[in-house]
């Protein structure tokens, strides 16, 4: 979110989830932030366990 209370998602850079085809090139994104910004990262939540 920006200073002003502007927000925006982050679109591109999307790929399979990760531990699907390991060795699948993954694709990168960037977006530079405004000082004073806040960014906010999140997950599905999801926690895995092997065996």
């Amino acid at each position: 979110m920006s200073h002003d209370g502007d927000t925006r998602y982050l679109t591109t850079g999307h790929s399979v989830l990760l531990g699907i085809e390991p060795d699948m090139p993954r694709p990168s994104s960037t977006h530079a932030l405004a000082p004073h910004s806040t960014l906010l990262l999140y997950t599905d939540g999801l926690i895995e366990r092997p065996g």
